[in-house]
């Protein structure tokens, strides 16, 4: 309860305001860890992982707060990446053609089923500050903080890692909302043109 609390009242209502930079971050009190989630790269299957062994009352999902680096120097601190190509796809296809998640108006909404479209809507988003699904990859983690950055492309193995961490017995998790191979799918112009728009999460975590 003391956690929950100071996390609502320090972090959220204190810190927040005045931050310069905000996260997405999962607070893992027994286990002394902070998860800085990033949307279409395994979330809900490491949130359900976390939530299974942190317990409720040691586990907190938090909205985008700002928070002192400090007050956590002792937890691990971790993040998942994803090649950005394969995560815009991803978004593309469960927020777009599975469901309306953006809201488009019914026309456009049909004109943004068309990958080529949806691309040339993205692409002068703010890429730092846009939706959680499109955002930058590199924005929602702290990287002068983070302990361990963990690839989509071999989760498994970084997960159990993690796990080993954290110290709690790992169990395969449960993928949860998986997309499957879609790359062979896609023209090499669309994900060049994919890749220039996530340029600088290519440099920091593909390069």
């Amino acid at each position: 309860m003391w956690n929950k609390l100071t996390h609502f009242y320090v972090n959220k209502y204190i810190v927040t305001p005045f931050a310069s930079k905000k996260y997405f971050i999962s607070y893992c009190f027994k286990h002394k860890a902070l998860w800085f989630r990033n949307y279409k790269v395994a979330s809900r299957t490491i949130d359900h992982v976390l939530r299974e062994v942190e317990g409720d009352k040691n586990y907190i999902y938090s909205s985008q707060v700002g928070y002192l680096p400090k007050r956590y120097r002792d937890y691990f601190k971790f993040a998942f990446v994803r090649k950005p190509e394969d995560r815009f796809i991803s978004a593309w296809r469960n927020l777009v053609l599975q469901r309306n998640y953006f809201k488009f108006q019914a026309e456009e909404y049909e004109k943004m089923r068309d990958l080529d479209h949806f691309i040339k809507w993205a692409l002068p988003i703010n890429k730092e500050t846009c939706d959680e699904h499109l955002r930058a990859q590199y924005s929602l983690i702290d990287l002068d903080h983070v302990d361990f950055i963990g690839y989509m492309e071999r989760f498994e193995d970084d997960f159990k890692y993690v796990a080993k961490q954290m110290g709690f017995k790992y169990h395969k998790p449960e993928k949860k909302n998986i997309s499957g191979p879609v790359i062979d799918k896609i023209s090499d112009h669309h994900l060049d043109i994919i890749k220039e728009m996530y340029k600088k999460d290519v440099e920091i975590f593909f390069s």
